[in-house]
């Protein structure tokens, strides 16, 4: 089992598009589908939508820097969908990815048009 400070969060806001919540909706769906599927290593991948439905927050909980990347790897065909329903505002990364995954991190972001925030652990139990 991973050290709690082994743990990898991500915080995502997104702006979903007008006359695209349903879209947006039925996206997460399948996202979430395909985790409860394939991912081990996903801990928590969770969605929350304000009031006006224009705004969400994804929050997501991996085990560790190779468990992020599985779940990245098993969702492949689904990210393209994404810019397509929203626009990225903001992402924060807390924990401390490995070289390698900062790296795959980066691409991945790159991708969204946005690039992420790190907060490295500084405690954790």
């Amino acid at each position: 089992m991973a050290d709690a400070t082994d743990e990898l969060w991500t915080r995502s806001l997104v702006t979903v598009y007008d006359g695209k919540i349903e879209d947006f909706t039925d996206f997460i769906g399948d996202l979430l589908s395909t985790i409860r599927e394939k991912d081990s290593d996903t801990l928590n991948y969770s969605v929350f939508l304000d009031r006006a439905r224009s705004e969400a927050i994804i929050l997501e909980h991996y085990s560790d820097s190779t468990g992020w990347e599985i779940h990245t790897g098993n969702l492949s065909g689904l990210l393209p969908r994404f810019p397509e329903l929203c626009k990225f505002a903001a992402i924060e990364v807390y924990g401390n990815p490995t070289p390698q995954a900062r790296h795959a991190l980066d691409a991945a972001f790159e991708g969204v048009g946005v690039s992420a925030t790190y907060y490295p652990t500084l405690a954790a139990l």
